[in-house]
């Protein structure tokens, strides 16, 4: 367990492929999506990602996955479909190559809502992300604890797309360490998936 406000939370690095972070979180808010007719829609970026695995803290970005995906249902009408994709920015040549076996690279996040936009105020900005109009206070609580993973302990961003008119993107970018998948580990990634009816 961590305590928020005083200081970095630990963090505990492990090996793990996007997919697997993607579909846990999915899985995790199926029943709320569910109750509200929304369809989960997951993809990873770019399909050459399977040869590779992610090195950080699964469990306190797949909380940030969570309440991002929680945050885009609660702004969701019915009916609506939610979607988060994960793209990797790396040297995937030099890492397929064998050049180098493991190299900082990015990890962007997206999770895009069919809601009624953020507040035009300040669009992009972070403070639009915690001040939101949402039905659920819960929901900005989920926001500002994403914030204080990605951005105060993972040394990341997390912004509003201001070119959006309709719906809200929600984007989070940290850097990340890539790794190539040795052996049986796993890490299969498969391009798109919807996880819930």
């Amino acid at each position: 367990s961590y305590q928020m406000g005083h200081g970095k939370m630990e963090l505990y690095p492990s090996k793990f492929s996007a997919q697997d972070l993607l579909v846990h979180g999915c899985a995790v808010v199926r029943q709320l999506a569910s109750s509200r007719c929304i369809l989960l829609v997951w993809e990873v970026r770019p399909q050459a990602c399977s040869n590779f695995l992610l090195q950080a803290d699964f469990e306190r970005l797949a909380q940030a996955v969570v309440n991002l995906l929680s945050h885009a249902i609660d702004r969701s009408p019915q009916q609506e479909t939610v979607q988060i994709t994960a793209t990797i920015f790396a040297d995937l040549a030099a890492l397929s190559a064998g050049q180098t076996s493991s190299q900082v690279g990015e990890l962007m996040i997206e999770v895009e809502d069919s809601g009624a936009g953020m507040t035009p105020e300040a669009p992009g900005s972070e403070l639009s992300l915690v001040d939101a109009n949402t039905s659920t206070g819960g929901s900005s609580l989920g926001m500002w604890i994403c914030r204080n993973i990605v951005v105060d302990s993972m040394g990341g961003t997390m912004q509003t797309d201001p070119t959006r008119m309709t719906g809200t993107v929600l984007q989070v970018k940290m850097p990340i360490t890539i790794v190539t998948k040795i052996g049986n580990e796993d890490g299969s990634c498969m391009r798109r998936r919807i996880i819930s009816e």
